[in-house]
């Protein structure tokens, strides 16, 4: 029975790690737009263009995309961004330049960049030697390619799910295997 119940508890502990998809590479972006004044522009349908840099001024291209027939109410916008995950080593700034849209003087780029924090950096890689700075349930774990995923705790490893899926826990004394073929 004691068996039974510590099978049942590494399950519900596990389970939800195994069963967590990758997290998708979006960031979810608002801005503001204003005119030279600091009011906002005309309201109507915008199509922006959102590059990526390294620096807040100059700096290197990171990633750049466009969308057509934003809506902008107020000034205001939010847009879903898809770059690749592998440009968040580094701090990030973004801008933003209205290509068309229902004000003269277009193209227009907006300034200055605004630095992208905490939560479009969540995109990063996890390192294999430990992480910080983490948020629990929102952090992806585990593995895309076709290898063992070990848990350890003080570099010894507890737990183990092999590439069959089966849960391997290790102790000091005898050790549990759940999942075919166990």
């Amino acid at each position: 029975m004691k068996n039974l119940i510590f099978i049942l508890a590494v399950l519900v502990l596990v389970l939800p790690l195994i069963v967590y998809s990758q997290v998708p590479n979006k960031i979810s972006y608002q801005g503001l737009l204003t005119t030279s004044s600091g009011t906002p522009v005309l309201d109507g349908s915008y199509n922006l263009k959102f590059d990526i840099y390294n620096l807040p001024g100059g700096g290197s291209l990171k990633h750049t995309e466009t969308q057509i027939g934003i809506p902008v109410s107020k000034g205001t916008f939010s847009v879903l961004l898809r770059p690749t995950s592998t440009i968040f080593a580094e701090s990030l700034f973004v801008e933003v330049t209205a290509l068309a849209g229902p004000i003269s003087g277009l193209p227009l780029t907006f300034s200055p960049r605004s630095e992208l924090t905490s939560a479009p950096y969540s995109l990063s890689s996890w390192n294999l030697t430990g992480n910080a700075g983490t948020t629990a349930g929102t952090n992806f774990v585990g593995t895309t390619d076709a290898q063992a995923f070990d848990i350890r705790t003080n570099n010894v490893l507890r737990t183990r799910i092999t590439t069959k899926g089966q849960i391997e826990t290790y102790n000091t004394g005898l050790s549990v295997f759940v999942g075919e073929g166990a």
